[in-house]
């Protein structure tokens, strides 16, 4: 049996962290596991049997492009050249063909979003970056157990099975607004292998194994907010400002994979 822990503590900083001022974020890595086997039946039966899991609460280093201070006042501010252009509220009513102005629930709308921290991305004058440390987490069991049987001397038998669960979030997809990680997914693979080995001289051995394997994956995203007083999801251009909740297209929606295989194989070999 063992255990290895590594806490915050232990961690270095994350370089862009330091940079924007960013607290370091909380981590506690801890793997732990074990391993026992022996005789079922004296000199013919044997078995084994191992574990190991991994519970790793963490954070990843996200970057988002959100509106600036004046962007979301309703001023545009842009370049011309190396000339920096401001169109304010007033003028944007005057060239608005119908004098009404920027539509106030896209303001509201755009006070959602968090104020930019890093101006290293984006135009820096409409759009720049918002960095964070969104928590993620991994929870990560796998089991194994073997027999291996004597039958004569030259016949032998094993068979083996293994389990895996794997499941943890990401930032596939992450909430500006908790600024949490809104993205996970399940694993759970299974895999049993059975062989029969013949060796009918010290030489030869002739071997006959059988594979069986399914491997089942979940993907599960939330879908992004309606627009402020609007029954509507509101995702401007991707290449401009983020989504409030999700740079996912596939938001919304579960995504399953399930895989089932069975190999045959058959081995000869000559040692001589």
């Amino acid at each position: 049996m063992g255990e290895n822990l590594r806490p915050t503590s232990h961690s270095s900083e994350n370089r862009c962290n330091n940079r924007l001022g960013i607290k370091r974020p909380f981590l506690l890595d801890n793997r732990f596991g074990g391993a026992i086997g022996g005789p079922l039946i004296k000199d013919r039966t044997f078995f084994f049997a191992s574990y190991e899991g991994r519970n790793k609460p963490d954070s990843t280093t996200v970057s988002r492009l959100v509106p600036t201070e004046s962007y979301r006042a309703g001023t545009v501010r842009y370049r011309v050249g190396e000339r920096i252009r401001t169109c304010d509220v007033n003028c944007i009513k005057e060239r608005d063909p119908r004098k009404i102005g920027p539509n106030p629930k896209i303001l509201e709308y755009l006070q959602l979003y968090p104020k930019p921290n890093d101006f290293t991305a984006g135009d820096g004058l409409s759009r720049a970056n918002f960095t964070f440390a969104a928590p993620i987490n991994l929870d990560y069991h796998l089991g194994s157990v073997r027999l291996d049987h004597t039958i004569t001397s030259r016949w032998n038998a094993n068979i083996k099975f293994t389990a895996n669960r794997e499941i943890g979030t990401d930032a596939g997809q992450i909430d500006l607004q908790k600024q949490i990680a809104t993205s996970s997914y399940t694993q759970r693979p299974r895999n049993a292998v059975a062989s029969l080995i013949w060796a009918p001289a010290v030489s030869i051995t002739n071997e006959a194994r059988f594979s069986w394997l399914h491997h089942r994956q979940n993907r599960e995203a939330v879908p992004p907010h309606p627009v402020a007083g609007l029954e509507v999801v509101m995702r401007p251009d991707s290449n401009y400002f983020d989504d409030l909740i999700s740079s996912d297209p596939l938001s919304g929606r579960r995504q399953s994979l399930a895989m089932n295989r069975l190999v045959v194989t058959f081995e000869i070999n000559n040692l001589t």
